[in-house]
């Protein structure tokens, strides 16, 4: 009797232990070094109603890259946000572009941006650019792109407006 328990207490204690002591100290993580950041690859695409849109068509702005579909629920739910943000920002500079990865394309996607009145590019994806962008296996997928064109954050999922907002205006106030 006395030796499982003497077992479990060795494998408890053992596991606090490696997690008090190999846990990183705040001066040890390192910081995103902005030097070595990589430049968001372009590409043309087209958008819902056939015109082509490149993405260094937007150098100069900060970019707000958003990879989703019609079926995707957190997609859907973020779309007002970015709509909002979109509207209020863009005269600072600010573009948001959506990338549809919808397989049915356009005759999909450009009903549901007229009956939701988006009001930034949304353009027809596919798998050479989710590609490009490190391949997509969740989505929503969303990269910051300063006014350089270089990928400044991502994250996969959904975001609050209040994060991204603070993301946004961080580079929209870089000069």
């Amino acid at each position: 009797m006395k030796r499982p328990i003497l077992f479990v207490m060795f494998f408890l204690i053992s596991g606090i232990a490696i997690f008090l002591f190999a846990k990183p100290k705040a001066e040890d993580i390192k910081h995103a070094d902005f030097s070595d950041l990589q430049a968001a690859p372009d590409f043309v695409l087209k958008d819902v109603f056939g015109k082509d849109i490149k993405l260094s068509d937007f150098k100069g702005k900060i970019v707000i890259l958003n990879f989703w579909a019609t079926w995707c629920g957190p997609c859907l739910k973020e779309m007002p946000d970015f709509i909002e943000l979109q509207n209020e920002y863009e005269k600072d500079g600010l573009q948001f572009i959506g990338i549809a990865l919808d397989q049915e394309g356009a005759a999909k996607v450009r009903p549901f941006v007229e009956r939701n009145k988006i009001s930034y590019p949304i353009l027809i994806g596919n798998n050479d650019i989710a590609d490009k962008y490190g391949g997509m296996n969740a989505i929503p997928v969303t990269f910051l792109i300063d006014r350089k064109g270089m990928i400044r954050n991502h994250y996969i999922g959904m975001r609050q407006k209040s994060d991204l907002e603070s993301m946004a205006l961080a580079l929209l106030r870089e000069k």
